[in-house]
């Protein structure tokens, strides 16, 4: 009997907006709606057909932005006259005058054909989708593609054979239809060539009754077993069906079949709704019906209910790799995992703590080593060299200082622990010539931490230091001050003495030059006063004695042999070597 009035009260259209998640408003992501329609054969109460709508919804809920779809539920019998699908028609061309519908998914035997039918009169600019039904329309426009349904009956048979190896009789609960016709045919075929000693049947029964009867009867040995496929009357009374039965019931879809059955080769009814929104989307999006071929998505998966499994005590080893057990009860780890994994947690954190502890030990060992080594070369080559060191912070306190500063300053060794500021400053001041210059240079020095110096300092006792002073960094930080001394006492000593030196050296030269001089002048005056000694001599002896001008002559000679005698000595003096005196006979 068709629910006409169901239509013709505007009450079949229901908006998912209602129940879909508000999306985050931090978001602040507009929901897209009233783009895409859904058209569903059966009423909401279906669980086939729920269970496809649910796929969609909550596949299309969680897209960025959402989409909340419009859905329509064509609930009529399969022999309604055609006059009401023109009805239905009408009414939909009224209440969607004026709405652009993008999308179109028909789920189910009797909405496909209607969008078929339809499509051009009522939404003539959307793509469709089929989903829901085995076969694709014999005549498929190019606006429409889709997901057929694939039932695998033969891989429940394959499940129920492996799960029970001493099976004999498979007995097929179905309707006396085309469809059923052909599930029976496709069990046979693989029952005649994995397992010919199966005997594959239909359960023929009138009502309820006659089907609990039928179950009842069953042996209890393991080698029977029910296949639960298309029958409405099975699954209207599918839970008592599960309790009256002796034997193991395997199905086809969940989760249609799995409130009573142990499981099978079950097509997931949501899987196959979101692979058709999945397909749905892609038009939504822009891509073109007749550039999509059809499909079956997703295939059947193996799937057994754990608490049938123990009920009729079949082996869980049995089951092919990749089945799903549903309902196993939740193993230790599952119950208690949170708390392993604390636990474990912990563990590998107090053990990781425990091993970087010892390695950081031991780390620290070596490095006190290698320190007390470094130290100890460093003190030995701080005390070996020949400056005296003294290291103060800068406040100006005494923050180090090696043994020849010590030595250097005098400073008694009874007393080199108790070196303080005080008793420095009462050395320093005590020996230096000038402690005041020197007491005002250091304190100028302090206020400008940066500044490096360098200057003489001298004692009172002719000593003299070679002072310098640098700033004590830490890194970048300035932290002190460095001040070293250099005795150079000898060396300006030496110094002095080259002076003196060189000093007595210009002189000698200067001695020399005059020798060199004089002997020069001596060679050229000594030859003018043999000239004049010579013609003194001769006219000296030309002249009588009483000449007046002989006494005269005499008195030329006279100076003239003290002037060679003069002119010897300063010849004497010009030569270079010592003269050698030797005895004359």
């Amino acid at each position: 009997m068709a629910v006409l009035s169901f239509f013709l009260l505007g009450s079949p259209t229901q908006s998912i907006g209602a129940a879909d998640p508000a999306p985050t408003p931090s978001l602040k992501i507009p929901a897209v709606r009233n783009s895409i329609l859904i058209l569903v054969t059966k009423n909401p109460s279906d669980p086939w057909t729920v269970s496809q709508v649910e796929g969609m919804v909550r596949f299309f809920q969680e897209q960025k932005p959402p989409i909340v779809p419009l859905i329509e539920y064509l609930d009529w019998q399969f022999n309604s006259a055609t006059e009401q699908e023109g009805r239905m028609a009408d009414y939909f061309a009224a209440k969607y005058a004026g709405k652009k519908i993008r999308v179109v998914i028909a789920q189910g035997s009797r909405a496909v054909p209607f969008l078929v039918k339809f499509h051009d009169r009522l939404f003539p600019e959307s793509q469709g989708v089929f989903c829901g039904i085995r076969n694709p329309p014999k005549v498929q426009p190019p606006w429409l593609t889709g997901i057929a349904e694939a039932d695998d009956a033969p891989a429940s048979f394959r499940l129920a054979h492996k799960l029970q190896p001493h099976l004999q009789r498979l007995l097929v609960l179905d309707d006396a239809s085309d469809s059923g016709r052909a599930q029976l045919q496709s069990i046979q075929a693989a029952g005649a060539v994995e397992a010919p000693d199966i005997r594959v049947e239909i359960l023929k029964t009138e009502n309820i009754q006659q089907l609990f009867e039928a179950v009842e009867s069953l042996p209890k040995d393991a080698t029977a077993a029910v296949l639960l496929t298309r029958a409405k009357l099975g699954r209207q009374f599918i839970g008592e069906l599960r309790e009256r039965c002796t034997v193991p019931i395997y199905g086809l879809r969940a989760p249609l079949d799995l409130p009573g059955s142990l499981g099978g080769a079950l097509l997931d009814g949501a899987g196959h709704g979101a692979a058709a929104a999945r397909l749905a989307l892609r038009l939504f999006r822009g891509e073109r019906a007749a550039a999509i071929p059809v499909r079956t998505d997703p295939p059947p998966r193996l799937t057994v209910q754990y608490d049938q499994m123990i009920r009729f005590g079949l082996p869980f080893g049995a089951l092919p790799p990749g089945t799903a057990v549903l309902g196993r009860p939740p193993g230790i780890f599952e119950t208690h995992g949170r708390t392993m994994i604390i636990g474990s947690s912990l563990v590998f954190v107090l053990l990781a703590a425990v091993i970087s502890l010892t390695w950081m030990l031991r780390q620290k060992r070596a490095s006190a080593k290698a320190l007390s080594r470094s130290l100890s070369t460093l003190n030995a080559t701080f005390d070996s060299i020949s400056d005296g060191v003294l290291v103060v912070d800068l406040n100006g306190s005494i923050a180090s200082f090696n043994g020849r500063f010590l030595e250097m300053w005098g400073i008694p060794a009874e007393r080199h622990a108790k070196v303080r500021d005080e008793v420095l400053l009462r050395f320093v001041t005590r020996q230096l010539k000038d402690p005041s210059a020197f007491l005002a240079r250091v304190k100028i020095l302090y206020a400008q931490p940066e500044a490096c110096s360098s200057d003489l300092v001298e004692f009172k006792d002719d000593r003299v230091f070679e002072r310098d002073s640098r700033p004590h960094r830490d890194g970048a930080a300035i932290v002190g001050r460095v001040w070293s001394f250099r005795d150079i006492t000898a060396r300006i000593s030496a110094e002095r003495d080259k002076h003196h030196l060189l000093e007595q050296l210009a002189q000698s030269q200067k001695m020399e030059a005059v020798g060199t001089l004089a002997g020069g002048i001596a060679h050229d005056f000594n030859n003018i006063l043999t000239g004049v000694i010579g013609y003194s001599e001769l006219a000296r002896e030309r002249l009588p004695s009483s000449h007046p001008s002989h006494e005269d002559l005499g008195s030329v000679l006279a100076a003239g042999d003290r002037a060679r005698e003069l002119v010897r000595r300063i010849l004497t003096f010009s030569r270079k070597h010592k003269p050698e005196k030797s005895a004359v006979s």
